[in-house]
């Protein structure tokens, strides 16, 4: 009898511990809390332009959380269900995207066109991390994570 209550008493203490590691989050794994960190790194990655414009001079570093987010979406990416994998490939389309349009930016910079580039690439990947998060936190997939555009 006594190997009876041990046993019950054991069981309901590991699905108890199982409940509580199922409310963990885990940031570095793939899944919803690894993809919404790489949406938080993108909008990280608009700081040092945002804290430019108003006077505050930043280190390049916050720029830096781009990059990071996009090494999580692309080692996580296959290890991820089929929505969280949406999320993926939109996130890296974004990084990727954004800095193509970013360099061209750069080489034009000189004729003030580079200018509106940026102010455009700016709310282009604010747009489209805003929108990729609130995808995510609904729990649906995003309908088309290869396009331009910010839907």
């Amino acid at each position: 009898m006594t190997n009876e209550n041990n046993d019950s008493h054991s069981s309901d203490s590991t699905s108890g511990s199982g409940q509580s590691a199922a409310k963990k989050t885990d940031y570095f794994s793939a899944g919803k809390d690894n993809a919404k960190l790489v949406y938080i790194l993108y909008f990280v990655a608009l700081l040092p332009a945002v804290l430019g414009l108003i006077g505050i001079p930043t280190a390049g570093i916050l720029g830096l959380a781009g990059i990071v987010g996009v090494i999580f979406a692309l080692m996580n990416k296959g290890a991820a269900d089929e929505i969280i994998a949406t999320h993926y490939e939109f996130q890296f389309n974004t990084f990727w995207k954004g800095l193509v349009i970013g360099i061209v930016a750069l080489v034009l910079i000189f004729v003030w066109i580079g200018v509106i580039i940026y102010v455009g690439l700016f709310v282009w990947w604010g747009i489209r991390t805003y929108k990729g998060m609130e995808l995510l936190d609904q729990g649906k997939p995003h309908p088309n994570p290869s396009t331009w555009s910010i839907d």
